[in-house]
């Protein structure tokens, strides 16, 4: 099979995610059902490449020099909103303990929230994080920078708008 080198894209025309397969319909379809990001996916490239050496090289290339949102291995700007959504969701789902810092604002998100449709997917947190952290910093305040960049950042209202129009 040939090798693809692939990235997906929001409406926005950022660059989410750089990745390679021999078989990317398999890999896309894997993407659709456990990827964060997915739902804000809307647009898709794929460029094909003769052997496997070629598109492991394209694809450390394209990641160091493009900073896809979501890829972790190689990207040297990975370290910003997009882990802490990440952590912020671990935090919801129960996989990974709040810190002090974020032990009210996880609270407030989870108050009977458990039971909510998409309960710890991106989507559902793009849904009740922004008003909820803009709450919390307004009252208490709050300060945290990188979940200021999650509560703002146009990615993360992808997943909001897109279920509003369902």
């Amino acid at each position: 099979m040939q090798e693809v080198l692939y990235r997906f894209f929001d409406s926005q025309g950022t660059l989410l995610y750089v990745g390679i397969s021999s078989n990317w319909m398999a890999r896309l379809n894997s993407h659709s059902k456990t990827a964060d990001f997915y739902s804000a996916v809307a647009g898709m490239t794929i460029e094909r490449f003769p052997d496997r050496e070629s598109v492991v090289e394209a694809e450390l290339r394209a990641i160091k020099s493009e900073n896809p949102l979501f890829n972790r291995a190689d990207n040297p700007n990975y370290r910003t909103w997009q882990t802490h959504f990440r952590e912020l969701l671990d935090m919801a789902r129960r996989k990974r303990k709040p810190d002090s810092q974020h032990a009210k604002l996880i609270s407030k998100l989870l108050g009977g929230a458990g039971d909510a449709e998409n309960f710890g997917t991106g989507k559902w947190l793009s849904i009740h994080f922004p008003p909820e952290w803009h709450e919390l910093w307004a009252r208490e305040n709050y300060d945290c920078e990188l979940c200021a960049e999650v509560a703002t950042h146009p990615t993360t209202h992808a997943w909001r708008y897109e279920e509003e129009e369902e």
